[in-house]
Order: structure tokens, then C-alpha cells, then sequence
């Protein structure tokens, strides 16, 4: 078949029935791929070609508008497959319906590139996106980005703050008498429900299961590294050790009075070291 008769098909075929067009302009490629193959053949080299036809009625880039559709108004991810086509279909003015068994269809890997950045924007989470479904669940279904990912927990020490998953908290004076440790003395001042709770920095490293030693170890190289305005602002919350009150009174206490062995005890352990002991 000549190059005129194939072209006369073409028009023929695009005047009468537009579904046709994709079947002749396969052939011909088909043909060219045919002649290129048996070209390569002759050097003793073979290949394989594969070649897409079909008729673009302006849906080709649907996954692009669909993630920019729930993206704007997520709402539209709670409907029926039925329901999103039928927004498709008017969003890219095409000329017959859309049809709602593409969702479900595997996307192209160009498409994908062009439809991960779009979600990923809007803060969704995008590992699990293969198919136009899955730009509608995970948009449906509140998929964000450090939630359905597992994160690695993390807990940095600056001489005036711990830094708590990448939020910072900075050290506050607990209400007690100072050991000194600043495991004890020290505290955070942590956001639960709409108010702030004190919470000992003792309480914290054991939730993030760390250590006395590695935290000691932690902290004397934050203080180390610390910029002159952390080393005041830690200077300002730290207070030397001082004895328990109840350690003074023993220590006061007569000799023939009851308790007299407990008395005499804390005289001769001493003030440092009672106050080592305390765990109030």
C-alpha cells in the first residue's frame, strides 16, 4: 500500500468513524517497525519494537487533573467511582464520559512522576500510589506524609533544651530541692490537650529509653558545644546541690530523743550525701 492510498484511508476513515484512526495509524507504524527490525536484522543485530496507538480525546492527563481536583477539595474523594468520573468529564471538557473503570487502571510511570509532587504538596503521603484509586484513598482516607511512614524517633541534647522528634523544648527549674543532677533538677514543659504540664526530664529519658550515663555523657558534650547565649541560658536554671530540710531536722534532733540511731546517721553520712539519696 502506497503512502497516498494509506493517507486517503486515514481521511476516510477520521470523516466516517473516528475510532478507526487508531487502527490505521497502527498499521502503518507496525509497517515501519516491520522494515526497521528486518534493517537491523541485516547487520546481524535483533531488536524488537513496541509501539502505543490510540486516540487522544483530551483524557490524557487525567491523573494530573484528578490529584489537583481532591487535592482542592478532598471532599470529592469520599464519592462513588461513578461520581469522580463524571467530575473528570466535565473538569476536562471531554466530549464523552469518562469512564469510571480507568481509575482502577495502573499508571503510567510518567504519569506518576507528574502526580506524586502534585500530592506530596498538599502533604499526602505517596509511597503506595500506583493506580488513579490511590490518588483517591489516599486523599479520602487522610494519608499524610510522617504519619503512615515510620520515623525515626528522635532525641537531641543542647545545654538549655532537648529537641524532641525535631520540636525543642527548653529546661525549666523543678519545684524541689536541688541534687544538683540536672536528670532531677531539671524538667520540660510539655503541650498536653491545651495546657502545659512540667514534666521531669528524669520521666522523659526513660520514655525515650534512654540512660542516666548516656544522657550525663550527652549532656557534658552539649554544654561543651554550647554557644555563649545556651551556656547562659543554662546558667540561669542550674542550682547547686543543698541538703534535704528533713536531713537538717534529723540532725538537730536530741540524742535521747525517738529516732536518736537515725539522727546520728545523717550526722555522720553528712549532708552531701544525703542529699545524693534523695529521690522525692
Amino acid at each position: 500500500m502506497d503512502q497516498q492510498t494509506l493517507a486517503a484511508e486515514i481521511q476516510r476513515a477520521i470523516q466516517n468513524d473516528p475510532d478507526q484512526v487508531a487502527m490505521a495509524v497502527r498499521a502503518r507504524v507496525d509497517k515501519a517497525g516491520a522494515e526497521a527490525t528486518a534493517d537491523a536484522a541485516t547487520s546481524g543485530h535483533a531488536v524488537t519494537v513496541k509501539t502505543t496507538v490510540y486516540l487522544e480525546d483530551g483524557s490524557k492527563n487525567w491523573p494530573t487533573t484528578l490529584a489537583e481536583m481532591v487535592c482542592k477539595t478532598p471532599s470529592i474523594a469520599k464519592g462513588k467511582a461513578a461520581d469522580i468520573a463524571a467530575r473528570l468529564t466535565m473538569e476536562l471538557a471531554l466530549d464523552k464520559p469518562f469512564r469510571p473503570s480507568r481509575l482502577s487502571k495502573p499508571l503510567s510511570a510518567n504519569a506518576l512522576r507528574m502526580v506524586r509532587p502534585i500530592l506530596s504538596s498538599c502533604g499526602y503521603e505517596v509511597s503506595g500510589l500506583a493506580k488513579g484509586t490511590d490518588i483517591v484513598r489516599i486523599v479520602r482516607d487522610n494519608l499524610r506524609r510522617g504519619v503512615t511512614v515510620p520515623q525515626t524517633i528522635t532525641t537531641k541534647f543542647y545545654a538549655d533544651r532537648v529537641e524532641l522528634d525535631g520540636r525543642s523544648f527548653a529546661y525549666r527549674q523543678r519545684d524541689r530541692v536541688p541534687t544538683g543532677n540536672a536528670w532531677h533538677d531539671l524538667s520540660l514543659r510539655l503541650t498536653i490537650g491545651v495546657a502545659g504540664v512540667d514534666v521531669p526530664l528524669a520521666a522523659v529519658l526513660k520514655l525515650r529509653n534512654i540512660g542516666i550515663g548516656e544522657f550525663i555523657q550527652a549532656d557534658e558534650r552539649a554544654r561543651h558545644a554550647a554557644s555563649a547565649g545556651e551556656a547562659e541560658k543554662r546558667a540561669t536554671i542550674d542550682r547547686p546541690a543543698r541538703p534535704h530540710p528533713a536531713v537538717h531536722r534529723l540532725s538537730q534532733a536530741p540524742t535521747d530523743a525517738p529516732g536518736a540511731l537515725v539522727a546520728q546517721a545523717a550526722m555522720r553520712i553528712g549532708p552531701v550525701q544525703c542529699q545524693a539519696r534523695d529521690i522525692t
